[in-house]
């Protein structure tokens, strides 16, 4: 196993912005354990976890006070990028996990021939499936 290993912190965003980034430096890739959102707005809002365009996490918040945490295990890559996104920005958000050195041969993201490559998803292009009341998603 290469080492170091450590806990660390990607990201912790206060409300008042809608968009927070991180990405793994060069040689390394993060795996993100937990992620954690709290609605300190008035209202509802939607809070995603979204890494290089694939959302892990959408939570529909009811209203003020509401919070949510999960205990997840994805990869990023070095070159990749995690993003919490709220709307509005009445969140506070964090994702925290473990920071790999990658040994310089596998530095490289691995391909998968046997996946499609996946299209980055924009979060406000997101609406119910047929059906589903726009508020009951």
């Amino acid at each position: 196993m290469p080492w170091p290993v450590y806990s660390t912190r990607f990201i912790r965003g206060l409300h008042g912005t809608s968009t927070y980034t991180y990405s793994p430096p060069a040689g390394t890739r993060a795996v993100v354990k937990s992620v954690t959102a709290v609605n300190v707005g008035t209202a509802a809002c939607k809070v995603w976890a979204i890494v290089s365009g694939v959302g892990f996490l959408l939570w529909s918040s009811p209203g003020a006070a509401t919070s949510i945490h999960i205990e997840t295990f994805v990869v990023v890559y070095a070159g990749e990028t995690l993003m919490l996104y709220a709307e509005p920005a009445e969140a506070d958000m964090m994702a925290s996990g473990y920071l790999f050195t990658d040994p310089p041969a596998a530095a490289t993201k691995p391909s998968d021939p046997s996946r499609p490559e996946i299209e980055p998803w924009d979060p406000a292009s997101w609406s119910p499936p047929a059906g589903v009341a726009a508020d009951a998603a």
